[in-house]
């Protein structure tokens, strides 16, 4: 593949990066409403993160009642919400003079983010259609991977909006969500080895388990984004 060129002579792969990382910075200077939208998509699937557990924690304490289901719905609600604004910011970025590259970074950027808020609203309409009781034994060992998760969650939406902005802290956070995500993991193995020395029958322990790998999920999710988000803040040369 050719070296792209100026009329000064060829760009390297260092000029490149920092040439399409100024492009990205002074796009959303001139489009002050873009960059609003992704700020307030942010937001919004934070407060969804906040939401589920909200939800979770009183279905562990009261069980699928009336309160979890507008609990589930708020919820919804809220990751509907987001889901709407994430939309509007990818017909606003085909409508912008972007050079391809920055466009699809965000747009994948913004579609991996939303597979977290997504999946925190799927493990509580599952919990709520299905009505699961999870075993009370393991309630405070799901409510710490809940907020191990969303604590995940949370980071990599921060890290979002800094590897839009000058990139700094972006490592410094994926290092973070590694280690929580790390935690998780051995949370979430903790609790199905439990849950499979349990004397309940086995279909009731294969649909709690996964009840407890989605949950677990969302830590694996928050750590994938912070993968991107690392080559996204190299890629743009910030």
């Amino acid at each position: 593949m050719g070296r792209t060129s100026t009329a000064a002579g060829p760009l390297s792969a260092v000029d490149i990066r920092a040439t399409t990382g100024r492009h990205l910075m002074f796009m959303f200077r001139r489009n002050r409403v873009l960059r609003e939208k992704i700020n307030r998509y942010l937001a919004t699937a934070g407060e969804t993160l906040d939401a589920f557990v909200i939800a979770l924690t009183h279905y562990l304490t009261s069980g699928p009642d009336d309160e979890f289901a507008s609990l589930v719905a708020d919820t919804h609600a809220k990751e509907s919400a987001a889901d709407n604004i994430r939309r509007e910011i990818e017909l606003e970025l085909f409508e912008k003079s972007l050079l391809p590259e920055s466009r699809e970074d965000i747009l994948l950027m913004l579609e991996r983010l939303d597979l977290i808020p997504n999946k925190a609203e799927e493990v509580l309409r599952d919990l709520f259609v299905q009505n699961i009781h999870l075993p009370v034994a393991l309630h405070d060992d799901i409510r710490q991977l809940a907020m191990v998760a969303m604590d995940c969650g949370k980071w990599v939406i921060e890290a979002a909006g800094k590897a839009l902005d000058a990139g700094d802290g972006v490592s410094e956070i994926s290092e973070l969500i590694d280690r929580e995500e790390s935690m998780g993991d051995e949370i979430e193995e903790g609790i199905i080895a439990e849950l499979f020395r349990s004397d309940l029958p086995t279909a009731e322990k294969i649909l709690h388990r996964d009840v407890i790998v989605s949950i677990g999920s969302l830590c694996d999710l928050a750590d994938d984004v912070a993968g991107f988000l690392t080559i996204f803040r190299v890629k743009r040369g910030i």
